[in-house]
């Protein structure tokens, strides 16, 4: 895991009083910066990938909504925010994102808080990736052929009874 030069503060329960989403704490990406944390992965072209994580955020924060950047290599996959609700309790809202590499390759994939840096970060938990699909595998021509051959030779035969009997 790679991280900015700054740091990161792993939460428990009894630190902002919310429950992790998995496990015993959860990481918050904006201690006193907004910081990003990522990982290389090798993936395979043509399988899809299943990004997921669990984003919640503090509870008193003056500046939510709290925003998180989500990125394959340079590219930005998406931006996800949340917001505590006067009165209710701080919950986790879950996120997937899929992704189809074309080729093979070392990708970085990148969570980063986009909000505002005000030691008030975005909340994340249960960070994953899942292969979900290999390539759809491309039939050896003579598999491909096996049912179009078998139904031929029966019209064939059906064909060559007929001539016989007439």
């Amino acid at each position: 895991m790679n991280l900015d030069d700054k740091e990161i503060e792993y939460q428990t329960q009894s630190t902002v009083g919310l429950t992790p989403y998995e496990g015993i704490q959860y990481a918050e990406l904006d201690p006193n910066y907004n910081v990003r944390i990522s990982q290389v992965i090798s993936v395979t072209g043509g399988s899809t990938y299943d990004i997921s994580f669990a984003q919640s955020c503090r509870a008193g924060d003056p500046h939510l909504p709290s925003y998180l950047g989500v990125y394959w290599d340079n590219t930005k996959l998406g931006q996800t925010a949340c917001t505590v609700v006067p009165g209710q309790s701080q919950a986790w809202a879950t996120y997937t994102y899929t992704i189809t590499p074309v080729s093979d390759a070392d990708v970085t994939v990148t969570f980063k808080d986009e909000g505002v840096s005000d030691s008030y970060g975005v909340l994340l938990d249960d960070v994953k990736m899942e292969a979900r699909q290999g390539p759809n595998p491309v039939p050896e021509f003579p598999t491909a052929f096996v049912p179009v051959t078998f139904i031929a030779g029966v019209l064939g035969l059906v064909l060559f009874i007929r001539i016989k009997t007439e």
